[in-house]
């Protein structure tokens, strides 16, 4: 069975230009979204960051804020970048960024 890399691949970046129906659906998904993931999403509107940072900031459980990173990433509305900090403990930790698109989506959602 031949594997196509746009459906078995989820999408990792995004570019400059964005469908009408993509923006509308991140929108959307903002609009229904919890106030955690809407609370994770205005940080990092604002700033890039790591999960522990998030969840300082926020004043947010580690169970709460992760799974609402992840669904944000999954989305499309975040994405890891390519810089790293230690973490309290000394570990390093991957920092978060906005998407283009998730920046659009969250200045332009309903509240």
């Amino acid at each position: 069975m031949t594997r196509h890399a746009s459906v078995d691949q989820p999408r990792t970046t995004t570019g400059r230009d964005h469908p009408a129906t993509s923006v509308d659906a991140a929108r959307r998904a903002l609009g229904r979204s919890g106030t955690a993931r809407r609370r994770v999403m205005h940080a990092l509107s604002f700033s890039s960051m790591t999960d522990e940072e998030m969840q300082l900031l926020l004043r947010m459980s580690p169970n709460t804020q992760r799974p609402r990173r992840v669904e944000l990433v999954r989305l499309g509305l975040v994405q890891a970048t390519e810089i790293r900090r230690p973490s309290i403990t000394g570990c390093q930790s991957i920092v978060w960024a906005a998407t283009p698109l998730g920046r659009l989506a969250y200045t332009t959602a309903p509240e």
